[in-house]
């Protein structure tokens, strides 16, 4: 499940699991932070200054979404045996 709601005027998105136990939300105008993580409705990522903090002062908060460049990368495709699993094995192309 994939959702928008507006967090410290910013756009996060939600990603959820089908029980909806475990709640993410990533902000990708800021550099897409995680900032906040839901088990069963609590929140337990750690807000310190929250999303405005993050943004205005530099501040330390949430789970930053990091990547590696392109050319780090050797595998091409990704996949998941079951749609519903979160185990995700590597195909190349």
């Amino acid at each position: 499940m994939i959702g928008a709601r507006e967090i410290d005027g910013h756009r996060g998105l939600t990603i959820a699991g089908a029980e909806r136990e475990l709640e993410a939300t990533f902000v990708p105008g800021a550099g897409m932070i995680c900032c906040s993580l839901r088990h069963r409705g609590e929140e337990v990522l750690g807000q310190r200054n929250g999303l405005r903090g993050y943004i205005e002062q530099r501040s330390t908060m949430g789970i930053p979404l990091l990547y590696p460049p392109s050319r780090l990368i050797r595998v091409r495709r990704w996949s998941s045996p079951d749609p519903g699993s979160a185990r995700v094995s590597r195909s190349r192309l």
